[in-house]
C-alpha cells in the first residue's frame, strides 16, 4: 500500500510527533510512505534517517493565509497525487488539511483522504467570532471530500459535532495520541514509600 502524509511546518510538536509515529510503523509493515512538508526541520531530520520515505518538499505549502501560494500548493499538490497515485492521503494539520482536500476534488482515481485535526481553527478564544463562523463554514465544506476525520481529544469530536461538521454519524471518530510505554520507572508502588513523584507535561498552548 501507498501511503502519503501531509503536513505543513517540520518543527516538533504534536502532529509532528503523530506524522513521524505513524510514518514508522507503517514502514515496519512493509508500505511505501511518502512525506509531503512545507519545510525542513526537525521532522524531516528525523525522517531521513528512516529507510524507504520519499519526501516531498512544497515550498508553496505556508502556514499564513496567502491566496496566490495557497493556489500554487494546491495546484502542485494535485500534480503529486497524481503523479505518485497512493491508495491514502493522511493530512495533518489546517493548512495542509484544506489544501489536500481541495487537491483532490475531481482526481479520478481519488486516493482515501483521511484528515487529523489537531485542534480546531473555530474553537473559542482562538480567534474572533468573524473568524470561527468562517473556519466552521470552511471545515464543513471540506469534509464533503474527506472519508475519516480523525480527532485527537473528545473535546474537538463534541465541538466538531456540535458545528455539524461531519456528514455522516461515523465520518468522525476520536484517536487520542499514542505515547511510549515509559522505561525509566523500575519501582513498585509499594517500594515507593513516602516518595513524591512529579510528573511533568511540556507542550506549546
Amino acid at each position: 500500500m501507498k501511503i502519503m502524509y501531509c503536513i505543513t511546518r517540520s518543527n516538533w510538536g504534536d502532529a509532528q510527533a503523530n506524522v513521524y509515529g505513524l510514518i514508522e510503523d507503517q514502514i515496519t509493515n512493509n508500505n511505501q510512505v511518502i512525506l509531503v512538508v512545507g519545510e525542513t526541520g526537525e521532522l524531516t531530520r528525523r525522517v531521513e534517517k528512516l529507510d524507504n520515505v520519499e519526501i516531498i518538499y512544497l515550498s508553496e505549502l505556508k502556514r499564513s493565509l496567502s491566496p496566490y501560494d495557497d493556489f500554487r500548493a494546491v495546484m502542485r499538490l494535485r500534480k503529486i497525487i497524481r503523479s505518485h497515485r497512493p491508495n491514502i492521503l493522511h493530512l495533518h494539520s489546517s493548512k495542509a488539511g484544506a489544501v489536500g482536500r481541495l487537491a483532490t476534488i475531481g482526481l479520478i482515481n481519488k486516493p482515501i483522504v483521511i484528515f487529523t485535526a489537531h485542534g480546531w481553527a473555530f474553537t473559542e478564544g482562538v480567534g474572533s467570532k468573524v473568524k470561527i463562523v468562517v473556519y466552521a463554514y470552511i471545515e464543513k465544506f471540506l469534509a464533503h471530500f474527506t472519508d475519516k476525520i480523525i480527532c485527537v481529544s473528545k473535546f474537538d469530536y463534541d465541538l466538531a459535532v456540535k458545528k455539524k461538521i461531519f456528514n455522516s454519524a461515523n465520518q468522525g471518530i476520536v484517536i487520542y495520541n499514542g505515547v511510549d510505554t515509559p522505561t525509566c520507572i523500575t519501582h513498585s508502588e509499594k517500594s515507593l514509600g513516602e516518595v513524591i513523584i512529579t510528573i511533568l507535561n511540556y507542550g506549546r498552548l
